[in-house]
């Protein structure tokens, strides 16, 4: 039997990983370690562990990573571990049952909240009337004008926030706030996420330096994804492309505020739409960028579906068990 090491190491499927000493290593930094003899210690529990980690660390979906694993051979020697592995895979990804908790496409020039959730978070203009006659929020750049839900959803340990920009300059200055849960940068587990000098950034009292997004194009819509996850972390994605993650628990959503920054004295000057707030950090970021902006009957759920996993999953068997013979 070829152990876990040599099995790995023919099947480098995913950029950046480096499985050739039973180990996943990024940067020469050990992420997860893993068992030496396949036939003792693999089975669809620490497998699981695998399969989700390298499914949210590198961003690639469930149906791929399983595939990886049923096609590169690292359970062809367990039949009885890879369809535990289907089946945990179903409950665990049906059980979770993200909610949309906010959406604002703006496409019906309102500020209201059309995720149907439970408790609706409908925004409130302050300033001047906001400019919505495209389908999306103009931010005039003026501090003075923005729009804001004080009573946001709260302290929670995982989130995905989304939300789409069209800058109409690239280098607008500092602190130009598109996004900020509180009226204080000194406040507890206050953030934002802002444009500096040319750069989206998240900006958090917890951050000893801001974490850079990406770099705006004039003109363009483009999408940034922020993910807290386990209460004490957040991923960091730019166009459906992983970025890096914070390190630290970026803050909560006390409130929700476009166009502003934390301190209300620096505001864009450009386009929002499509901000979507779920209360998960399962969200796939790929996904959310391939939908586009302003697509209304775009609403992410757990990925993938139940459907999708036996089916797929069910074919691996299949093939595994061909190979068994």
């Amino acid at each position: 039997m070829k152990s876990s090491t040599t099995l790995q190491k023919n099947r480098k499927k995913f950029s950046g990983i480096d499985t050739s000493h039973k180990k996943i290593q990024i940067n020469r930094r050990i992420i997860l370690q893993f068992p030496v003899e396949p036939r003792k210690n693999i089975n669809h529990f620490n497998i699981l562990h695998m399969v989700y980690f390298l499914h949210i660390q590198f961003n690639r979906s469930y149906a791929e990573t399983i595939s990886v694993f049923l096609s590169g051979g690292t359970m062809k020697n367990s039949f009885a571990a890879a369809l535990g592995l289907i089946l945990f895979l179903t409950c665990f990804i049906t059980s979770g049952h993200a909610t949309l908790i906010a959406h604002y496409s703006f496409d019906d020039q309102t500020l209201a909240d059309s995720s149907a959730s439970a408790e609706t978070f409908n925004l409130n203009a302050v300033g001047s009337s906001p400019e919505l006659s495209s389908g999306a929020y103009f931010s005039d750049g003026l501090a003075a004008n923005y729009l804001q839900q004080i009573n946001g959803p709260g302290g929670m340990d995982d989130w995905t926030l989304s939300l789409w920009v069209n800058t109409s300059v690239t280098d607008q200055g500092q602190f130009k706030g598109l996004f900020s849960n509180n009226t204080s940068s000194t406040a507890d587990y206050s953030f934002q996420i802002d444009s500096y000098d040319g750069q989206y950034r998240l900006v958090s009292i917890n951050l000893p330096t801001a974490k850079i997004i990406g770099t705006p194009t004039l003109d363009l819509w483009e999408n940034i994804v922020v993910q807290k996850f386990d209460g004490n972390d957040a991923r960091l994605y730019f166009n459906g492309k992983f970025i890096g993650t914070a390190g630290v628990n970026p803050g909560g959503l006390q409130m929700l505020r476009l166009g502003i920054n934390r301190n209300t004295n620096n505001s864009f000057l450009g386009y929002l739409d499509t901000i979507q707030i779920w209360d998960d950090s399962l969200q796939d970021a790929a996904e959310i960028y391939a939908a586009g902006v302003g697509n209304n009957a775009f609403t992410a759920v757990p990925e993938p579906s139940t459907w999708i996993l036996l089916g797929g999953g069910l074919i691996g068997l299949a093939a595994v068990r061909r190979r068994m013979r």
